[in-house]
């Protein structure tokens, strides 16, 4: 037997062949009649995927051994099309080719290398199929461009859940598949910028589907990840937030507003445990925006047209977030630079600061593996801890007495110091893929589990670094507090050249996000490209360009993070989750007085810090512009 590229069920393959885009493949979950409902129609194929067993790879070669000895006579039946595999790793495209292959009276096929291969096999044997295969350049050329856009390791039929796809019309509600992997779980994209070999296994950045780990993480290893993810630039804005609220009011606020953040996240843990044993697949999805898509899908008939919608409108949101957080990191980096290069005489704007790191910024962007960015991150962590560690030493001297500073701010002030928490706050979309690395996740959210414990100590910091901070520097106190440290002073100078630092090796992992999401459905409307590798770099280099633009167009970093946190972080963190639990519950008849109402609270909540927040933000971000 010859061998293709192995690639995962990527049913792109079929438009690329020359299949109309009014046909394509979705994912069928169950057997049950409500499963089967979100199955559009007409359906015209199905494909059945199961595990492949050591008997039924030695049946194979058994039945191609007898193949050997059959006749090659034309078909009995020349309506049904049939061929024979001879190409190891190409069962998902021959099963492909079988579905559109007896449905050419109602596929109208486009011309192209699939449609050339039919005509071409019309008179041949099952067998002579098989081996007319073998020699189609076309069709294992195009074979291996999807398999290399998805970087997989396994056949179609190697999956370990058994599942069925079908063949369907009715391009109005398409659904793309769930694919194996996921990071940050928030995506669905098969670009291979996202693979990361982890022993074997491959996590795609966005794709919703479960992967066997392993190299499972402990409770302490998990809780340094929570850690990780919650502990970055916003922490050493929380002082601005503190300003905005008072001394008295902004502590009990912010564990206000991070119980509820904690709140929304078990929703969601919950949500994902129950959409899972809805579709009867443990991996059906372990992502942020797969979770909302299948609550919907699986939820009262009414609302399940909506779910590819309230995925898509995740991912927006999610791109909106993270494009938010690198134009912050120019802001941050090129105000801390320019303090430290001014002590030694190198006088440049902010404005030009920003062009200087951009090049860097922009080189690391171009690492279309996210394997490569790992160790990157572990270093800008490690900086990100030791610059707390210092400033919250440095802030702790001299501390002027409490009544010095206000107690309460003016009411209009508040909804700044919400999305500035908002901000910091803002790690929902770490939850499900830590819990699912973990080696017993049934620790990650129970009442002492790896989330609550995390979160307080998490909670914690962010009180002690927002108090000490406003208690030290009052109304002076800066969009970032490493700001307010004396410039000539050696150790604060190490401190904002450290944490400039690990913001930007950050950069780049915070980037891919938004290109997981965008760059596959720019290559499936416009691709394929001639020089692919070459075309993406072009879009990474544009869209790094843009976030460089907006950061110089919005300099001030206090107003900056705020509008971002009010904008995007509310909608994922207070907005969706509650509005998945209501859904899911619905669907269960369990939706009670008392989590109806708590969900509502929560939502009116979100959508009252969203539209003052970013409102406030806008008004003051005006404001700084006309002085």
């Amino acid at each position: 037997m010859s061998s293709w590229v192995p690639m995962e069920s990527n049913p792109e393959l079929l438009h690329k062949l020359g299949v109309p885009r009014d046909w394509c493949v979705v994912d069928v979950y169950g057997l049950e009649p409500d499963l089967l409902a979100l199955v559009p129609k007409p359906v015209l194929a199905v494909i059945l995927l199961y595990p492949l067993s050591k008997k039924g790879d030695n049946s194979l070669e058994d039945e191609e051994e007898g193949d050997k000895e059959k006749d090659t006579s034309t078909s009995k039946d020349p309506a049904v099309f049939h061929m024979k595999q001879y190409i190891h790793n190409a069962c998902g495209t021959i099963a492909l080719i079988h579905s559109v292959a007896n449905n050419q009276h109602i596929i109208k096929l486009q011309d192209g290398f699939l449609k050339a291969f039919l005509d071409d096999s019309k008179d041949l044997s099952f067998t002579e199929c098989g081996k007319l295969l073998m020699e189609s350049d076309g069709i294992s050329t195009t074979h291996k461009d999807v398999a290399q856009e998805g970087q997989t390791e396994m056949e179609m039929h190697k999956n370990p859940s058994v599942k069925k796809s079908s063949l369907r019309g009715d391009e109005m509600t398409l659904k793309e598949p769930h694919r194996n992997g996921s990071t940050y779980g928030a995506f669905q994209s098969k670009d291979p910028i996202l693979a990361v070999e982890k022993g074997g296994e491959i996590e795609g950045g966005s794709d919703e589907h479960g992967i066997s780990v392993h190299h499972p993480t402990s409770y302490l290893e998990t809780m340094m990840h929570l850690f990780k993810g919650n502990v970055g630039s916003g922490i050493f804005a929380l002082g601005d937030a503190f300003k905005h609220a008072g001394l008295l009011l902004a502590p009990p606020l912010t564990i206000f507003l991070g119980i509820i953040c904690v709140h929304a996240q078990h929703i969601l843990i919950k949500c994902n445990e129950e959409v899972t044993r809805r579709v009867n697949d443990a991996g059906a999805t372990t992502g942020f925006a797969g979770t909302v898509e299948l609550c919907f899908a699986t939820g009262p008939l009414a609302l399940r047209k909506y779910s590819v919608f309230m995925r898509q409108l995740v991912n927006v949101f999610l791109c909106i977030t993270q494009l938010g957080f690198c134009c912050v990191y120019f802001v941050f980096i090129a105000k801390n630079m320019k303090q430290v290069l001014d002590v030694y005489g190198i006088d440049m704007s902010y404005h030009e600061h920003m062009a200087v790191i951009l090049i860097p910024i922009m080189l690391s962007t171009w690492i279309r593996n996210l394997k490569y960015l790992v160790p990157v991150s572990s270093m800008a962590n490690c900086l990100v801890i030791a610059g707390y560690v210092a400033t919250m030493y440095i802030m702790c001297h001299d501390l002027p007495p409490i009544n010095e500073r206000r107690y309460i701010a003016d009411w209009h002030e508040l909804p700044l110091f919400f999305g500035t928490v908002i901000y910091s706050f803002e790690g929902i979309t770490l939850v499900l893929p830590l819990k699912n690395e973990m080696k017993k996740p049934s620790n990650f959210s129970k009442p002492l589990g790896v989330l609550n414990v995390g979160m307080v100590i998490v909670s914690g910091m962010f009180v002690a670094m927002g108090f000490i901070s406003y208690l030290k520097y009052g109304p002076d106190v800066a969009g970032s507090v490493t700001l307010n440290l004396e410039s000539k002073n050696v150790l604060s100078q190490c401190i904002k050249v450290a944490i400039s630092l690990s913001i930007l090796l950050t950069y780049a992992l915070q980037f891919y996000v938004p290109i997981a999401i965008i760059w596959p459905r720019i290559v499936n409307r416009f691709g394929p490209f001639t020089w692919p590798v070459l075309a993406e770099t072009i879009f990474r280099s544009s869209m790094c360009l843009l976030t460089f633009i907006l950061a110089e167009a919005i300099p001030q970093l206090g107003l900056f993070i705020s509008l971002v946190g009010a904008v995007s972080s509310t909608a994922l963190a207070l907005i969706f989750p509650p509005i998945m639990e209501m859904v899911v519950c619905w669907q269960n008849a369990s939706l009670g007085f008392c989590t109806i109402s708590k969900d509502i609270i929560i939502v009116l909540i979100g959508l009252l810090g969203f539209a003052t927040g970013t409102y406030e933000s806008i008004s003051s971000i005006i404001l700084a512009f006309s002085k």
